[in-house]
């Protein structure tokens, strides 16, 4: 879960929202590709778990709250105070 976190705080912070969807959608299909992988390749040594995509998607929504809180602020803080630069 940890690992999809960083991943959805950046995918959060993109300002544009088209590229944001489909970034958001791109790290979404990652965790259901690599179990597949996993499940699909018994060389691998590794177990598909439909528990691991459950919690890699949560830690990407986990990191795309934070993200997105983030970019609201930063958003805010960059805004001119009103009346500021009138005399």
């Amino acid at each position: 879960m940890l690992l999809y976190v960083p991943l959805g705080l950046f995918i959060g912070l993109i300002p544009r929202r088209s590229v944001l969807v489909g970034a958001g959608i791109a790290a979404a299909a990652m965790p259901f590709a690599i179990e597949g992988v996993q499940a699909l390749l018994p060389r691998l040594a590794r177990s598909c778990d439909a528990w691991d995509v459950i919690e890699n998607v949560l830690g990407l929504a986990i990191g795309l709250v934070i993200g997105s809180l983030l970019a609201g602020v930063v958003r805010i803080a960059d805004q001119p105070e009103s009346g500021a630069d009138q005399p």
